[in-house]
């Protein structure tokens, strides 16, 4: 029989500090497109509303020779608990400040 202490250890001990991340795109005329950074986000709702406020940025009506874009399908990703608790207080994050923890 498991008593609740061992089953409060096994517990906090399967848990995760999972998030998503988005891509957030440079594409350059001649050079193609590369990831710049990841959005990193509590959910995959808010990662899409991410990606429709980054993209609502560009309204040219011909692609311009340089511009910065999301796309893609939010991915998931565990975070340590420093990291975690700073995307907690800011409720999305850049992944490479996030590896900075």
């Amino acid at each position: 029989m498991i008593k609740k202490k061992d089953y409060l250890c096994v517990k906090n001990k399967n848990m995760s500090n999972l998030a998503v991340k988005i891509a957030v795109l440079e594409s350059e005329s001649g050079w193609g497109r590369k990831i710049d950074d990841w959005m990193v986000c509590l959910s995959n709702e808010d990662a899409k509303a991410f990606q429709i406020e980054f993209n609502s940025e560009n309204k040219e009506s011909t692609t311009p020779d340089w511009y910065m874009m999301v796309d893609g399908e939010p991915k998931p990703i565990d975070l340590t608990d420093a990291q975690y608790l700073l995307l907690l207080e800011n409720k999305r994050v850049w992944l490479s400040i996030l590896n900075r923890c």
